[in-house]
């Protein structure tokens, strides 16, 4: 692009960035007060669902694998969490006013241009083609802190011993009914 553009663009930036995040971060509570109505229905199907030794053993295997809803609202926490320390680190960075956010081309490189003839000698000269990469040794990087095998063990305990209760209560009532059968 032209050298006007780009300034254009590196004033643009700083001001367009910073909306558009306020508003990612308006929707993003509208989807968090929809899921946590859904949270709401999920818990009141769980009780229901203790009727059940099959809904009952799901519920342990999956809170066991730690695939089941805690632990992807966990996960959900944990990357918004780390959405919050990459917008952090772009404002501290200075990224949003920096050329370099959206080009490839150094400042020092920027000229104006009329026709594409032009732009592409200005493409060799400069070696645009072949940007050099960004450093992001300090960039922070996104680590996923699963539940701990105690506290899966501690939140999948009561599912264990309801699915015991049932497993010996329908064995009890199979036996009762079996003695009270007439074989004649």
């Amino acid at each position: 692009a032209s050298k006007s553009l780009i300034l254009d663009r590196q004033k643009l930036y700083p001001v367009v960035i910073p909306i558009m995040i306020e508003y990612a971060d308006m929707e993003l509570q509208i989807r968090k007060n929809y899921l946590e109505s859904l949270r709401q229905q999920k818990r009141l199907s769980n009780m229901f669902s203790l009727l059940s030794p099959l809904c009952i053993y799901e519920m342990i295997i999956s809170g066991l694998s730690r695939s089941d809803a805690e632990s992807s609202e966990r996960f959900y926490e944990q990357a918004g969490e780390y959405r919050r320390q990459m917008i952090d680190y772009f404002y501290d960075k200075k990224a949003f006013s920096s050329i370099r956010f959206f080009a490839t081309v150094k400042e020092e490189h920027l000229v104006d241009f009329k026709n594409h003839e032009e732009y592409s000698v200005l493409r060799e000269k400069y070696e645009i083609k072949n940007p050099e990469p960004l450093n992001l040794e300090d960039f922070p990087r996104f680590l996923y802190r699963p539940a701990s095998l105690g506290e899966t063990l501690k939140k999948i305990l009561p599912g264990v011993g309801a699915l015991s209760f049932t497993g010996i209560l329908f064995f009890l009532l199979a036996f009762v009914a079996f003695l009270k059968y007439d074989v004649r």
